[in-house]
């Protein structure tokens, strides 16, 4: 092992006599120890290493930065989210927390998965698989003011405490040196050339008018299409640059940084699919748009138009009334406000709603992502005729474009955000995705803006790459 002996010398023997102290348990199990580490604070975290994960909400004071594998699982095909769900639980069961200090810090697994079940995560998803559910083997969070670093390894290679310890410590070592050097800010905006988009322009208007000839018919009330875009900056972008943009710009958002290999997927997303905590539920209601404006009495009026706008109030209820549908075979109590309010993000407004509940005994985070994906927001209603549909049309393999990601804990709280406003990135080229709802009254060529202003969001984050 090759680190900075001194350096690592105290945590070094804390982690080794922790290791020493652990009660032995059944092979395949999972120990996580909890360190205090409040250097963390002057750090400038990004994902490292195939299978990195970084998740933040800033507007909360909340990072979480995980590399490497103490275990991992991936799944596809329609039991891919019951899989999943399986097998956190078999990790769960058996996942000794060892927190000598009692920080307000707990381990963690994230979890995502694609839009599609059937989905093979193609094309520029190549390096992704279809669902997948992992826990870090470095798992650095801040909580607030709480700063600390969780180390997990499977119950087996705790009875080497000595070599377990050193090995952490340099794995620790190497990372920490990744994320010292602060994100210098571009000096001038990154141009970006758009080299490929998908489906062009007049291919997109022809799909909306084929959806509305279908509601026309009664075989839908809504569906949503996507676009995507090839973006070609003359460098490679600097993932830490990227990140750092999104706090800036997007800072009520929840953040994401998945690395597969060579790819990042970045993502700024307003959207939680659904969070436990306890046997509390919450889950996210988001559909209607309109865009910011920077005059406070504009952007007060463009809110207002879009609270009293019948076509955005209606395609809302039909994502609030299917969110609590869904949550009613597991959860009781189910409840929503009578009416959205404004979630106002840095350049667009969306009419939201919470929907509550309470959830019984037995069922978990992905169990209710089971009956909540795709929501009406990401994929259209009624559900099976919209998948169809979108299926029918070459929508249906977006990769992890409006699927979902997020973590769980070792209780089994934990919270997924449907993956919106994003980019894959690899050395100097990104795709960027992006969607609308389309109804029987929208207006095609205003639905096509609404996707640019979509795509917007993470093109000022790239340019500042």
């Amino acid at each position: 092992m090759t680190f900075p002996e001194n350096r690592y010398a105290p945590l070094r023997r804390r982690l080794q006599a922790l290791l020493a102290s652990a009660p032995i348990e059944p092979p395949d199990a999972l120990l996580s120890v909890t360190v205090p580490w409040p250097e963390l604070r002057d750090l400038h975290p990004a994902p490292a290493g195939d299978g990195g994960v970084y998740w933040a909400r800033p507007a909360r004071s909340q990072y979480r930065l995980g590399a490497g594998h103490a275990a991992r699982f991936t799944a596809e095909g329609s039991q891919r989210l019951p899989l999943l769900e399986r097998t956190l639980g078999r990790w769960r069961s058996h996942w000794r927390h060892l927190n000598p200090d009692g920080l307000a810090l707990a381990p963690h697994a994230f979890l995502a998965f694609a839009f599609a079940a059937d989905d093979p995560c193609g094309g520029p998803w190549s390096e992704f698989p279809n669902a997948m559910a992992q826990v870090p083997e470095l798992l650095l969070q801040r909580n607030g003011d709480t700063y600390g670093i969780t180390f997990t390894t499977p119950w087996p290679a705790a009875s080497a405490a000595a070599q377990l310890a050193d090995s952490w410590c340099a794995r620790l070592d190497d990372l920490l040196r990744t994320l010292r050097e602060p994100a210098q800010p571009a000096a001038c905006p990154t141009p970006l050339a758009r080299t490929a988009w998908e489906p062009g322009d007049g291919e997109w208007l022809a799909r909306v008018a084929a959806a509305q000839a279908d509601m026309a018919a009664g075989q839908l009330e809504k569906v949503v299409l996507s676009r995507r875009v090839r973006v070609q900056a003359p460098h490679d972008l600097q993932l830490p640059r990227l990140l750092a943009a999104l706090a800036y710009r997007h800072p009520c958002c929840t953040h994401l940084a998945i690395s597969m290999a060579t790819t990042t997927l970045l993502a700024a997303t307003p959207e939680r699919l659904a969070v436990l905590t306890g046997s509390e539920v919450e889950s996210d209601a988001l559909a209607g748009t309109i865009p910011r404006a920077p005059d406070e009495r504009v952007d007060s009026e463009l809110g207002e138009r879009l609270l009293a706008d019948p076509k955005s109030r209606a395609e809302h209820r039909l994502v609030v009334e299917a969110v609590a549908a869904a949550l009613g075979p597991l959860c009781e109590d189910v409840a929503a406000p009578a009416a959205p309010v404004l979630a106002k993000l840095r350049s667009l407004q969306h009419l939201w709603t919470p929907v509550r509940g309470h959830l019984r005994n037995g069922a978990g985070l992905l169990d209710l992502a089971g009956l909540l994906h795709p929501t009406p927001a990401v994929g259209g209603t009624p559900r099976p005729a919209a998948m169809a549909w979108l299926r029918d049309h070459g929508e249906s393999e977006r990769g992890w474009y409006t699927g979902a990601a997020g973590w769980m804990d070792a209780a089994g709280d934990g919270e997924l955000s449907v993956i919106l406003r994003c980019a894959l990135v690899q050395g100097a080229r990104a795709e960027l995705f992006a969607g609308a709802g389309i109804v029987a009254d929208s207006d095609s060529a205003g639905e096509l803006e609404e996707t640019e202003l979509k795509l917007q969001a993470m093109l000022e984050v790239l340019a500042d790459g």
